[in-house]
This record gives structure tokens, sequence and C-alpha cells, in this order.
């Protein structure tokens, strides 16, 4: 008979941010406000419709959200003067507060200026009520070569004050009205511009010791409206580039997973939101960790078998 024992003695201690902004390692559209973190404000000049995707009314994929204009391969080009009733249609992904609308020239339009776009209509739709589209802005007689609602004066959304507004959309669709007889059209680039907050940020965090340790749980707290998301990861600070997407995300007040031990751990918390003037508030993070990685002391005591023989 084998009996082993130990004596620990376990020397819990807690690293916590709570009333002042932790210094983190890196952060996108995300801002420190009244003892919490949250997702930033839009600015103006924000194009959310970069990267989205935009169809023609063929349903062709067409490449007017690259942010570019380049001549040809970043343009969308009529090839024709029959232009009328053409549409192009931008899903933002999900609903967001539109305050504007600006259309590039492709190159083409560009090095031939008569190749602009000289009436349009700009309309949108709900996720909720996909065909059914609002007026947005109207012009049946455009004469520039870039498209601006607001220079244009076009935008139509005015609120119960009387006030120019906006409307929460995720579908925008940008509708030629007016062709000409001889000349083709030439679009660069859709840009669509919001207000409220980003729909998703993310922050990073490192927790660092000197000695190695044992690291315990991990708590949070987060206040989160309908429509928000906020997710936690936890990884070995020493790794030298960590790719978060296959980081699973941990549960508030779970025992930290990873190879222990070890002298500290990167945190990043997502915060994301599906509602345009909502976002999730990251108010708190706590980390428990012990200094003591071995038992203290360890006994052992043997008794043999005795084996009789047959």
């Amino acid at each position: 008979m084998l009996v082993i024992g130990s004596e620990s003695y376990a020397e819990i201690k807690r690293w916590q941010w709570d009333d002042e902004p932790y210094t983190p390692l890196a952060d996108r559209n995300i801002v420190w406000l009244d003892g919490a973190y949250y997702l930033a404000e839009l600015s103006e000049e924000k194009n959310i419709a970069l990267g989205k995707s935009v169809k023609d009314d063929f349903g062709l994929r067409v490449p007017l959200t690259d942010g570019k204009t380049d001549l040809i391969v970043s343009e969308w080009i009529s090839n024709t003067p029959n232009v009328f009733g053409r549409n192009f249609v931008v899903d933002l992904g999900q609903n967001r507060a539109i305050t504007k609308v600006r259309v590039l020239p492709g190159q083409t339009a560009l090095n031939q200026p008569e190749y602009f776009v000289r009436g349009y209509r700009i309309e949108a739709a709900h996720e909720n009520s996909r065909d059914v589209w609002r007026l947005l802005a109207e012009r049946p007689k455009h004469f520039n070569l870039v498209l601006d609602t607001e220079a244009d004066s076009s935008w139509k959304v005015i609120n119960d004050d009387g006030l120019i507004s906006f409307r929460e959309a995720r579908y925008v669709r940008l509708t030629i009205t007016r062709q000409d007889r001889s000349n083709w059209v030439a679009i660069g680039d859709i840009e669509v511009f919001g207000t409220g907050f980003h729909s998703d940020g993310d922050i990073e965090f490192s927790f660092d010791t000197q000695d190695p340790v044992n690291v315990g749980r991990i708590y949070w707290e987060a206040n989160l409206p309908d429509g928000t998301n906020f997710v936690v990861k936890a990884n070995d600070v020493s790794a030298d580039y960590v790719d978060w997407s296959e980081v699973p995300s941990i549960l508030q007040g779970v025992q930290f997973t990873g190879v222990e031990p070890v002298k500290g751990i990167k945190i990043k918390a997502d915060l994301a939101s599906k509602v345009a003037f909502s976002t999730p508030r990251f108010e708190s993070l706590t980390i428990d960790y012990d200094q003591t990685l071995v038992a203290s002391s360890v006994f052992c005591h043997s008794e043999p078998n005795q084996v009789q023989r047959k």
C-alpha cells in the first residue's frame, strides 16, 4: 500500500480594473466614458458601405463599395446610353441610421466628364421589410460629376420638428432616373454615411506578472441593452501572435483553461450592436491568480503486500 500526502498553501490574489480606465494594448471603435468602455460613435465621414455587398438590377455583384474608382476593375460602366431605371442595391449588413449618400464617378467619367448620373432617386428598406422602399433623396435633373445628397439638398427625411433627419435601414437603392441619348454612365463608388454607434469594436488588455502564476477565474461586468452582444477571450501573454478567431470565448466566472503556469494572459473583449443607437457597456474586469505553483511539502508511506505462493 502506498500513501502520498502533500501540503500546499494557495496565495490567491486578485487583479482588477474597475473605477479607472486600464490602458489597453489595442482597441478598435472603442471609447472610455463615465467609468466604462463603449462602442464609439460614428464620425460624419465614416463610410459604412465600404466593403459591403452591392448588386445591380440583374442581381450581379458590382465593385461599387471597394473604396476605389479605378478604370474598368473598380467601376460600373453602362456601355449604352440607355440607363433609365438601372439600379444598384447596397446591403449594409444590418439596420443603420443613414444621414447621407454620395456616389463618386468612375475613372471613365473623370476622363470623359459627360458620363455622369443625370437624374437619380435613392431609397432605403428596413431589415424587417425588405420590399418596402422609402424615399431618401431625389433629383430629376443632376449636373455634377459627384452625386452628394447633402450638397444637392435632395435629402427627403424630415423629423417631427421639420429638420433633416435620418432613416434606419439595412438596404440602400440607387436608381438612375434620367438618361442621355449619346453618353454612357460610369459610376466609381457608392458611399453611405450614418449616425449612432459603430456596429462592432474590440479592446485588448494584458495582465502581466514578474513570476509565473496559475490563473484562476475571470470575471467581468457588462451592461447589455437589447440587440447588443459582449464576448471575452483569454490567451497566454507569451504568445508572439494570437489569432483571436481561433480562440474560444469564455463564460463569466469560469476557470482559465490554458496551459499553466504563465507570466500573464491577454484578454480580448468584443463589443457588438445591431441597434443604431445602442452599445454594450464594459464596466469591469477581474482576474484571480495564485503565486504558489507547487506543494510546500510532500510525505510518503509504503507498506509491502504479502504474496503467498499458489
